[in-house]
């Protein structure tokens, strides 16, 4: 689903506001420099250790966090993976997605996903894999007032849950309220590759910057990858909006 992922690309779409995050110089090359290292690079984040917390390693992940939903959202990948984003109305912009676990703890699993390359300005969250399922607790740094749900530890066929996040987007108020339904396993093909996905839909309303839309998201999850594509279409005063993401490699 595209949730907190994607807040700073709606603040783009909808408003034409910048990004809290600032690409550096070298932003545009720093992925194809990652994907030139050897995949042991991938395999563990850098151990660090302090009071209470075990080495931040995937080995050193609870088995009680492993669930079906946290593979469903890639969590137990740490390779940076290439996307692109296609809004409509703009130039086609091409990036990727950088994951680095931070903490762990018997309960919990702490990640922060980084835009890189000509993303980067859509700037960063952090996720959290607990025994329930997978949540996004802060955006850009900043702590969410409430952690939203991304996925259910069990995402089965049907299940439901509400959607009612608040953050800051470029200075700006947003807030989302709405329902999240899992439809279920599906074939789907990007490109050449055909991929066995789980597909969430939502259905909400964002207020933001004085404006209200009506939003629907198609999300699909691949177990190890995450998400590899979701198609958003907004539709408020200002007209309508389509924004589709999608894994390119």
């Amino acid at each position: 689903m595209r949730k907190s992922w994607l807040w700073p690309t709606l603040c783009l779409a909808i408003a034409g506001c910048k990004g809290t995050t600032t690409p550096s110089a070298d932003a545009s090359t720093k992925l194809a420099v990652q994907k030139d290292q050897s995949s042991t690079s991938y395999t563990d984040a850098a151990a660090t250790t302090s009071s209470g917390h075990v080495e931040a390693t995937l080995g050193s992940i609870p088995d009680n966090l492993k669930t079906e939903g946290f593979s469903y959202f890639g969590l137990d990948n740490l390779k940076p993976q290439t996307m692109k984003v296609v809004t409509e109305g703009q130039q086609v912009q091409e990036g990727g997605i950088e994951r680095k676990l931070l903490k762990v703890t018997p309960q919990t699993a702490l990640y922060q996903q980084d835009y890189i390359g000509n993303l980067a300005n859509y700037g960063s969250v952090q996720v959290e894999a607990r025994p329930d399922g997978v949540y996004t607790v802060a955006q850009d740094g900043n702590t969410l007032p409430k952690p939203e749900l991304e996925l259910p530890a069990i995402p089965t066929k049907g299940k439901q849950w509400q959607i009612d996040g608040s953050t800051t987007v470029g200075g700006k108020a947003y807030h989302e309220m709405g329902t999240a339904t899992i439809i279920g396993p599906q074939k789907l093909k990007i490109g050449d590759k055909v991929y066995d996905a789980l597909l969430v839909d939502e259905t909400k309303t964002i207020n933001f910057d004085k404006t209200t839309w009506a939003d629907t998201d198609h999300t699909w999850y691949v177990k190890g990858l995450g998400q590899v594509k979701t198609d958003s279409t907004l539709k408020g005063d200002k007209g309508s909006r389509n924004i589709v993401l999608l894994v390119t490699g």
